[in-house]
């Protein structure tokens, strides 16, 4: 499951910086990673449990490349007893209000997607098994220019 909701959002920005990426600039990135990701998870329901947490390499990276992502995933017990298009309908209100963009819903893939500051989310909303997940990412990062704005820190 993880591989195909990765194969819906990732991509990789190709740049020729030769800025190095620090330690605090990667912790950086896997912290907005996870505070996007639970917020995603915490609209769904309760009792969150974190599934993956790793950088990965980037799809269609050539061998040996430094680029990679950072992925976290998370599973949620859902709240209540709504419909997929329900809590579709009450996420994409929510998460706009936030200043998300909000991607697509796929009904026949139990699948929201939405964005944020760079970051990419995709829901699979389980409603008949009563439990969603939640992965994404900041996308490919092989330098210093393909990292989130907020992510940069001023050393």
């Amino acid at each position: 499951m993880l591989a195909s909701t990765l194969l819906l959002f990732s991509g990789c920005a190709a740049t020729d910086s030769s800025a190095e990426l620090t330690p605090a600039v990667l912790t950086s990135v896997e912290e907005s990673t996870r505070e996007h990701m639970t917020a995603v998870a915490e609209q769904l329901g309760t009792d969150v449990s974190v599934r993956t947490q790793e950088w990965i390499p980037c799809l269609g990276s050539p061998e040996g490349s430094d680029r990679s992502e950072y992925v976290y995933g998370t599973r949620v017990e859902l709240n209540g007893s709504e419909s997929f298009d329900e809590i579709a309908d009450r996420m994409h209100a929510h998460f706009e209000e936030e200043g998300w963009a909000w991607q697509d819903t796929n009904e026949s893939l139990s699948l929201v997607r939405l964005t944020h500051e760079d970051y990419i989310v995709a829901a699979s909303i389980f409603v008949d098994d009563g439990y969603a997940s939640i992965t994404g990412g900041a996308g490919c990062i092989g330098s210093i220019d393909d990292v989130p704005e907020r992510d940069l820190l001023s050393e």
